[in-house]
């Protein structure tokens, strides 16, 4: 199989996987939210919520999906790392700080781009890459519209900092040209997100969203 094929294949079976995730995802939600709401809520003014996640896809989904080298890497991890702290103000609104990390690039050897060797007559191999490394830093507010025993379902929109250090590299370093500075400082993400506890203070975090950060997230949810 050709390379450029390999690559649509890969970008094909990931971006099938997505969409079934979402949609089982999106399903889950609407049996749960099905469900009585007129248990006593787990989460309610004064509370607390604590969620460390990780998110995908990052931008390595699609470096893969693009090469055209055969000894291409991408760089970084193929997850975000990220965590909210939530304080609730009412009993269906809460406020906090939603922060993630991701690094994302490639690598790979140009053959024949180096400089000229006279004893070998011919141009030398090099090592060349990418590195991007964001960091986004966002308020966020959150409406609780499905409060269970066991269920937290909510709406959320989150503004905030981006930092975004992006270099081209040779050989591991720094090619010598000026690091790309952050284009648009301001992340912001729109979010449908639930927490289910299976214990009354630990449970599980999943969130769907758009902007400032991985399309899905998902983590340890923890209630102070």
């Amino acid at each position: 199989m050709k390379p450029n094929t390999k690559k649509r294949v890969y970008l094909v079976v990931n971006m099938q996987i997505m969409k079934r995730t979402i949609i089982a995802a999106l399903a889950a939600f609407g049996i749960l939210t099905g469900a009585s709401t007129q248990a006593v809520a787990q989460v309610e003014a004064g509370s607390f919520m604590i969620d460390p996640y990780v998110g995908v896809p990052t931008g390595n989904m699609w470096w893969q999906a693009l090469a055209n080298e055969t000894d291409f890497e991408t760089v970084g991890a193929p997850i975000s790392f990220g965590g909210r702290i939530e304080y609730m103000v009412a009993d269906n609104f809460g406020m906090g700080i939603d922060a993630n990390y991701v690094v994302t690039g490639y690598e790979y050897t140009c053959v024949g781009c180096g400089s000229y060797d006279t004893v070998s007559m011919s141009y030398a191999n090099y090592t060349t890459g990418f590195k991007a490394k964001k960091l986004r830093i966002m308020l966020r507010l959150n409406y609780h519209f499905v409060q269970t025993e066991n269920l937290d379902v909510y709406l959320g929109v989150g503004a905030g900092y981006k930092n975004v250090n992006r270099e081209f590299t040779i050989d591991g370093e720094n090619d010598g040209s000026a690091t790309i500075p952050t284009l648009i400082p301001v992340a912001v993400r729109f979010a449908l997100g639930g927490r289910f506890y299976f214990h009354p203070n630990i449970g599980l975090n999943f969130e769907l969203g758009a902007g400032g950060g991985g399309i899905i997230q998902a983590g340890v949810a923890v209630k102070i």
